[in-house]
């Protein structure tokens, strides 16, 4: 996400990352296919959001043996027809022409993205409403890491009064 803030931020755009549902901060996997997932999700939601923010929310769920994390990568773009959206992650595949020449892009990386969770026992899937934005989430199933973060120190804030200032909703919440 830090990689993408600085494009977020030309386009005049709100990048939000929100892990407080990501239980789990340290597994094992393969953080290249990840960051490239990642990377190509947010890159997307920039390229077709004008105004508005982005957010990036993940969760993690563990099992017996795994953690199968979930992110969801939502914007308030431009959206994509329902039509479109069944062949959104097969190669080449743009929502039309006019798609290439205004936002270009050669129609690869949905795919890839496709092929890289699939890679990691996940699925990825995209929900949209044009003029109001695109969500698009994948998960992923990765090892259960025998680290240990060092732990945060904790602050009792149950008796204090906490102003919280934001013009977005989102970081409010």
């Amino acid at each position: 996400v830090k990689t993408m803030c600085f494009s977020a931020e030309e386009n005049d755009l709100e990048l939000i990352l929100d892990t407080s549902l990501l239980s789990h901060k340290m597994v094992k996997g393969d953080p290249n296919r990840l960051r490239q997932i990642i990377t190509n999700l947010i890159g997307n939601a920039i390229k077709f959001t004008s105004e508005g923010s982005i957010v990036l929310r993940c969760s993690s769920t563990q099992y017996k043996n795994s953690v199968l994390i979930s992110c969801n990568v939502i914007d308030t773009g431009i959206g994509i027809p329902d039509e479109a959206i069944m062949n959104l992650f097969e190669s080449f595949t743009q929502i039309d022409a006019s798609t290439t020449r205004e936002f270009g892009g050669t129609g690869l990386g949905l795919s890839i993205c496709k092929k890289l969770v699939q890679l990691m026992h996940g699925d990825i899937e995209a929900r949209s409403e044009v003029g109001k934005g695109s969500e698009f989430s994948f998960t992923a199933t990765l090892g259960i890491s025998d680290r240990i973060l060092a732990p945060l120190p904790t602050v009792d804030l149950k008796s204090k009064n906490i102003l919280i200032i934001d013009d977005n909703p989102i970081n409010r919440e």
